[in-house]
């Protein structure tokens, strides 16, 4: 599979000041639109690297790219736990950001989301699934000891990421994982793979981070469209169901992470 040996050019330095005073957040992004140029059968898709190239050119005015890996440089790896044995590289990747966008196809089961970018050598799939996904996980929490994770904010572009009727199922043991994993932005149902839609992320970037809206608000703008009804959903969480229901509605990309058991799952939809 590719080799990321040339990522460091992608790398690009805070370019403006923000408006708000604010420690930059670390962020990446992975998507793929070419499924068969690394060994997966998923289907290829049209305007996921779209989505993702827009969302860091526009997120780098505010915040610090770390990464954006495209097509066969994009792997399901990244979103597994290092520590599992089973060849996952959530660090240094998934895990060592505090913003990362995802771009490519979803599924949802009982109590599990499926994504799918591409495989590796080392982690031989051609999806993850968030039964081995640990994010934001901090001593003395399992499979924190050698590598704390960062991630704060989750951006899913996919079908199915954020389902209304099983989010709690699903990312319940996801947040409980990890004290510093604090928002997960989604779809409910299929996501439109369109030229209409191609600009969501960049569009949820400019708000939530040059705008200081809420997640919810940014997130929930960015989904509108004149023609794709696509529906948008989210999921937080909180120790109270008060504080999750407040982490859902109120969170900006400017909070450090608040919950210490995270017992309570609170989640909303809204249709573009």
């Amino acid at each position: 599979m590719s080799s990321r040996m040339y990522a460091t050019a992608l790398l690009v330095f805070l370019l403006a000041v923000p408006a708000f005073a604010v420690s930059p957040l670390l962020v990446g992004a992975e998507s793929v639109e070419n499924y068969s140029g690394c060994g997966c059968s998923s289907g290829n898709l049209s305007y996921c690297n779209d989505q993702s190239t827009k969302f860091m050119n526009r997120i780098d005015n505010w915040h610090t790219r770390k990464f954006l890996y495209t097509n066969s440089s994009a792997w399901n790896g990244d979103l597994i736990e290092d520590q599992l044995g089973v060849g996952g590289t959530d660090y240094p990747y998934g895990d060592e950001v505090h913003l990362l966008l995802i771009s490519g196809h979803g599924g949802v089961g009982v109590s599990t989301f499926s994504g799918y970018l591409c495989k590796t050598s080392s982690y031989n799939s051609c999806s993850f699934s968030t039964d081995r996904t640990y994010f934001g996980e901090v001593a003395p929490q399992a499979n924190s000891s050698a590598h704390p994770g960062k991630l704060r904010f989750l951006i899913l572009c996919t079908c199915h990421s954020v389902d209304k009727v099983k989010a709690a199922a699903v990312w319940g043991p996801v947040f409980a994982r990890g004290k510093n994993f604090m928002y997960v932005m989604g779809y409910t149902g299929t996501s439109a793979d369109a030229e209409m839609t191609d600009e969501v992320p960049e569009d949820f970037a400019q708000k939530a981070a040059g705008s200081n809206w809420t997640l919810k608000q940014a997130w929930f703008w960015a989904i509108e469209d004149w023609w794709i009804n696509d529906t948008g959903s989210l999921v937080s969480a909180g120790d109270t169901q008060a504080e999750a229901i407040s982490n859902r509605d109120s969170m900006r990309l400017t909070w450090d992470p608040n919950v210490s058991y995270p017992s309570w799952i609170a989640w909303a939809w809204h249709q573009g």
